[in-house]
């Protein structure tokens, strides 16, 4: 291995520009340029992710330890905190101070060689010996393979999809610490935890990021979301002393558990001890076994997840679901009474003390999603949701009520949909392949139109609460507050009328005339008439129950 690749000097992280151009730049020069781009842009939002929390791991040691003028000055308490973030934010728009950024790279200058003899950046050189030899194919994201089945599509041709660029290599190394699929820890052979743990099968230690539903704050540039996400404070405490994993020598044992107590040591976890194998001016093979594994409960370090209490006192990170958008989630998000994302609090915070300055503010979640064994990725979700600031924290619980009202009023709705469907498809005389039962067992194999109806009133709905949401704001008095929530109700309410009344009109004469269908309740089969008419009557009749309880 030879040290030819320094990752502070080689353009290797992708960027867009405020023209949509993509440029390609090193690591310190997207610290010192952030300013002048909108965001990230590598080859998956997962990726991004990744990059992100190395460039705000930079971030958050160095200006830990230093302030904007370069001068030593640890951080000690709270206030100190507060007053180095809101020094940051009123530089974003002409650039982070470049002496104590500069100064602190150029002392570890060494650590960032891609291919370094003793210290390769994110790599163990054991993994050499020890690790499991494994194409770049499976290092490569975009192409997203099992061990046996490749995409069908691929924008890699056939010559390149064994190979990476030095480039491409550095992007998804970093991508893969956070992301890696379970099939490493199979390939290692371990069963269990060591002595001293539960019986959780490590089996299931999928790269740390892999577990989480991250969640994070986007600005206006690539230097505000790196500051709106630099989270000095552990909800109200502040975070130990940085320790990154380059500061730090690669441990070349086996597995081990740690519980991180601040940022940098966590956005640079070392998953996996891993070795890129280069063939020329290319990455063609890489060797990996397990490293540093994280147990999921109650790590409330980690401020980019949504939580969810998996025992009376106890959290573990939730995933995003797949078929929800984000604002489904809005109550995990941001309503407190819940255990809500770090990132989410210390923004609340900065408003309510008034250091932060935006009105409008986005949130971006991203999830990997694994197969059954979590052997290999699956897909890569990702959604937004835009409100204004004003709404987090105690500022805006009472809008946080209402609006988690407002959405158990969409959730009731879907499900008469979905009930209307079923009921039409049953008076149709049409039935699903699949057999499949719900909370009504004579529906049998009908559930599929319900399905379908209950996800056709999302898809509709769901630009229109996204432009309801960004409406309200904290200080609207309470007449203001329910003419918006009443708007809402009608908007929702039309909607559904109108998906029902066209699935009643293409459901057919048969469904129209209606049929007689034994109907199986407890030990008692009894003949019920279903027809669309009827259907649609009671669909009708339980939209108005709603429509006056507001949900």
């Amino acid at each position: 291995m030879s040290s030819d690749f320094n990752l502070l000097d080689e353009p290797w992280i992708l960027v867009i520009d405020k023209n949509g151009e993509v440029a390609e730049l090193s690591l310190k020069e997207v610290l010192l340029k952030a300013h002048n781009y909108v965001s990230l842009a590598g080859e998956s939002p997962a990726q991004d992710v990744a990059i992100l929390r190395l460039l705000i791991a930079v971030v958050h040691t160095v200006f830990y330890r230093m302030d904007e003028n370069g001068n030593d000055s640890e951080l000690e308490d709270e206030e100190e905190a507060l007053d180095r973030w809101k020094e940051l934010w009123d530089r974003r728009k002409s650039g982070l101070p470049g002496s104590p950024i500069e100064e602190y790279l150029n002392e570890w200058h060494g650590r960032f060689n891609l291919f370094d003899e003793k210290y390769p950046f994110y790599q163990a050189p054991e993994a050499e010996k020890r690790g499991t030899l494994y194409s770049v194919a499976k290092l490569n994201g975009q192409i997203l393979q099992s061990g046996n089945k490749l995409r069908i599509f691929s924008n890699r041709t056939e010559e390149t999809r064994n190979s990476l660029t030095f480039e491409e290599a550095a992007r998804w190394l970093v991508y893969l610490q956070g992301f890696d699929d379970n099939a490493c820890t199979q390939a290692t052979g371990i069963d269990k935890h060591p002595t001293g743990m539960d019986d959780e099968k490590v089996s299931a230690q999928v790269g740390w990021l892999g577990n989480l539903g991250i969640i994070y704050a986007v600005g206006d540039s690539l230097l505000e979301t790196i500051i709106l996400n630099l989270t000095f404070l552990r909800y109200s405490e502040l975070y130990d002393y940085p320790s990154p994993c380059w500061e730090n020598n690669p441990e070349s044992e086996g597995y081990h558990y740690t519980t991180p107590d601040n940022i940098p040591e966590l956005f640079t976890t070392q998953s996996r001890r891993i070795c890129l194998i280069k063939n020329g001016d290319c990455v063609t093979n890489y060797r990996e076994y397990v490293g540093v594994l994280l147990k999921k409960e109650d790590i409330f370090t980690e401020p980019m997840t949504i939580w969810k209490k998996v025992q009376k006192s106890k959290y573990s990170p939730q995933p995003h679901d797949p078929s929800k958008k984000l604002w489904r989630d809005f109550s995990s998000l941001v309503v407190e009474q819940n255990r809500i994302p770090g990132v989410v609090y210390w923004l609340g915070d900065l408003k309510k003390k008034c250091y932060l300055t935006s009105d409008a503010i986005c949130f971006a979640s991203v999830s990997v999603l694994y197969d059954e064994k979590r052997f290999s990725v699956k897909d890569i979700i990702s959604d937004s949701l835009y409100f204004h600031a004003s709404l987090l924290g105690n500022l805006g619980k009472v809008w946080q009520k209402l609006i988690e009202d407002q959405i158990k009023l969409c959730d009731n709705i879907a499900e008469q949909l979905r009930l209307l469907g079923n009921r039409v498809c049953l008076a149709s005389g049409r039935r699903s392949s699949k057999k499949e039962k719900r909370e009504f067992p004579e529906f049998d194999d009908s559930i599929v139109e319900g399905k379908r109806a209950k996800e056709q009133f999302y898809f509709r709905i769901d630009n229109e609460f996204r432009r309801w949401l960004v409406s309200l704001r904290a200080e609207q008095e309470s007449v203001e507050r329910d003419d918006l929530c009443n708007k809402w109700n009608e908007t929702a309410i039309r909607i559904a009328r109108e998906l029902g009344s066209k699935l009643v009109e293409e459901a057919g004469f048969v469904a129209l005339t209606g049929q007689w269908i034994d109907v199986k309740r407890g030990n008692q089969i009894n003949k019920e008439y279903y027809s669309a008419p009827k259907a649609y009557n009671i669909f009708n009749a339980e939209l108005k129950k709603l429509s006056k309880r507001g949900g």
